[in-house]
């Protein structure tokens, strides 16, 4: 049985195992020095995924605001102490709540809720500023003027995704 691989891809050297090779004379005649056709090579091709951040040329890789989290939200968002921290308790409300956090809409939507009630939710989370929230709605913005709502949805990315086989052989991703 196969084994899955992973690997990036940067600069395009690996799509070439996706196509079926033995069409360069230098590999052709160093499959016969070794005698690898009398061994029964074969030139094949192998099953390739290939993913893609904003899913234009490959399978689109997504994950939700929920499972980016506050923490790496935050540093994305380059927010200083007190705005992350107010993105924590904005993610803790949305829990508490039963709110979901698919995409930046979601989380624009919390940020309103939890600064609209946000003397209700003081004693119990702490202050929640409303230049804090301002800034967290300014960095969201500039996400999205890079193409994050492309990023941020479902159905997200599952680490089960990459460990995939087709006719024995593993997907290389």
């Amino acid at each position: 049985m196969g084994v899955p691989v992973f690997a990036a891809d940067v600069k395009g050297d690996l799509s070439g195992v996706a196509a079926t090779g033995g069409n360069k004379e230098s590999v052709l005649k160093r499959v016969e020095s070794y005698g690898l056709k009398e061994k029964g090579f074969a030139f094949q091709a192998f099953p390739v995924q290939f993913w893609d951040v904003f899913g234009e040329r490959g399978a689109p890789v997504r994950a939700t605001v929920a499972d980016m989290g506050p923490l790496l939200l935050g540093r994305l968002l380059a927010l200083n102490e007190t705005q992350a921290a107010v993105l924590t308790v904005v993610f803790k409300i949305a829990k508490d709540e039963g709110l979901e956090l698919i995409d930046l809409k979601d989380l624009r939507k919390v940020l309103e809720y939890a600064a609209a009630n946000a003397s209700k939710f003081s004693a119990t989370y702490g202050n929640i500023a409303t230049a804090s929230v301002g800034a967290v709605q300014r960095g969201i913005v500039a996400l999205e003027q890079e193409g994050a709502e492309k990023f941020f949805g479902e159905p997200a990315l599952n680490l089960d995704d990459l460990i995939q086989t087709e006719a024995g052989k593993g997907v290389i991703n």
